[in-house]
């Protein structure tokens, strides 16, 4: 007799209202959203050795040319959202984090496709980086994408994706023409 204590309808119950719940969290922009980079076009990459004597890659882009990345918008499963649309920015940024400061030039820091709306989960962004690593104190650059409206990261922290850093320069070096010396010594 003991089991049949609590009526069968009050799980049901609850368990749809938790349902509906969170499918409108969803509709809304849940917590469960975010960006992910899937593809990070560069127009080099190069082995370098780092101080402790590790290799590893770095990616270089020229800042006469436009490279491509593109995100993806993902939900809680890593899957694509496809419905709706979500207005992106591009916003250039050094290795540690720190926006990257206007210097005098008139010139933005980051040309091309800087906004752009993802559509059916995805956006791609096709961006040209006019700050040159070596007149920042040789840092390198991430690009980072976060929605236009700031106020949604708010809500959804995780809808902001940061590239791993890259080296902007204007000529790119040939192999074998001993360019990279320059970061030894």
């Amino acid at each position: 007799a003991m089991s049949t204590m609590p009526p069968p309808a009050v799980p049901g119950c609850s368990t749809a209202v938790a349902l509906s719940a969170a499918s409108g969290a969803a509709l809304l922009g849940g917590s469960g959203r975010k960006l992910k980079i899937l593809e990070h076009r560069v127009h080099k990459v190069e082995n370098r050795t780092k101080e402790n004597g590790e290799q590893e890659e770095e990616l270089v882009v020229s800042n006469l040319r436009p490279f491509t990345l593109k995100v993806g918008v993902l939900d809680v499963h890593d899957q694509p959202l496809l419905d709706g649309n979500l207005p992106l920015r591009a916003t250039l940024l050094y290795e540690n984090g720190l926006p990257v400061k206007q210097t005098s030039s008139s010139e933005p820091l980051l040309v091309g496709e800087t906004d752009v709306v993802a559509l059916q989960g995805a956006a791609t962004f096709k961006l040209r980086i006019t700050s040159l690593s070596s007149h920042r104190d040789k840092q390198r650059f991430r690009i980072r994408v976060s929605p236009v409206d700031t106020s949604l990261l708010l809500r959804e922290p995780h809808l902001t994706a940061v590239t791993t850093p890259m080296k902007c320069v204007t000529k790119l070096s040939h192999r074998g023409s001993g360019g990279n010396k320059e970061g030894e010594g």
